[in-house]
């Protein structure tokens, strides 16, 4: 039985996914292969090494308690979009943990969307995918999934997995994470192999179909998301509109609030993830 587990993105919705896997994690979730794209991507290694907590109180002090563009409410608007990707790496320099993605015996498999481009490096594809996404954000349902879909589709986009553990530096491994959160101009653009990457959403390759291979997975989510028609499938999600926009800014007690969500929404599909044999035979509630 090979067991894993699905992690989406979305901005701030990843404090309440950091919240469901904390819980789960205390209450003793096992997994065999993990899929994960963006913040997702950025989530995993504290996942494994039950850090989530450590982790999230770091990135809340590197963002609110000191001066930075997370908290500079004074900020011009155009500085506020091009200090993000400073911000985020600057993050993840001094926060991820690559030595235990080199330590585990899981998959740790991170979605991206590749492309070929020699105009203006890039870019214009890169903004073409920005109005995709908007479109996506204002109807979820059939509109918004065919302007992804025509944008895949013109752009010549390819849905790329990288398996985190054959990365051979750190620095290799944050370039993943990083390309795989690319959503330009917010996060610049980067290359893989000879080609352009864009965040894991654009690759329309879910975390889901990723995990193709495992006979089980849980999927974590920070929206509502469509019931995947799959055997053996728990998805996760919030059974009402989070207080928080992906892509707002928010303070340290709106992370909080949406990380504590959370861990009180993991709780009531404990049982149905339980049956699937996710949890240690030792855990208790």
């Amino acid at each position: 039985m090979k067991r894993g587990l699905a992690i989406y993105g979305g901005g701030n919705y990843i404090f309440y996914i950091a919240g469901v896997l904390n819980r789960l994690i205390e209450r003793g979730l096992q997994f065999d292969a993990s899929a994960s794209y963006s913040a997702g991507a950025a989530l995993i290694p504290a996942v494994i090494s039950k850090n989530i907590d450590v982790l999230l109180n770091f990135y809340c002090a590197q963002s609110f308690d000191r001066l930075g563009a997370y908290n500079n409410q004074n900020m011009a608007w155009f500085d506020r979009i091009f200090s993000r990707d400073a911000a985020y790496f600057r993050i993840l320099r001094n926060s991820y943990d690559f030595g235990s993605i080199q330590s585990s015996q899981k998959d740790i498999r991170v979605i991206f969307a590749t492309y070929e481009s020699r105009i203006l490096g890039g870019r214009i594809v890169a903004l073409g995918g920005l109005a995709a996404l908007a479109a996506y954000a204002r109807s979820r349902r059939l509109a918004g999934q065919t302007a992804l879909t025509l944008f895949k589709r013109c752009a010549g986009l390819r849905a790329d997995i990288v398996d985190m553990r054959t990365c051979t530096t750190r620095d290799e491994a944050i370039h993943i994470v990083q390309g795989s959160s690319t959503i330009y101009p917010f996060i610049k653009i980067r290359s893989h192999k000879g080609r352009y990457m864009l965040d894991g959403k654009f690759a329309l390759l879910s975390p889901i179909a990723a995990l193709d291979d495992c006979d089980r997975i849980i999927s974590v989510h920070g929206s509502y998301t469509f019931p995947v028609k799959r055997k053996n499938l728990v998805q996760i999600g919030p059974n009402r509109p989070l207080n928080a926009k992906p892509f707002e800014l928010i303070d340290r007690e709106g992370v909080f609030g949406l990380f504590e969500r959370g861990t009180a929404d993991a709780d009531s599909h404990y049982e149905s993830i339980a049956k699937l044999g996710f949890f240690d035979d030792r855990s208790k509630g």
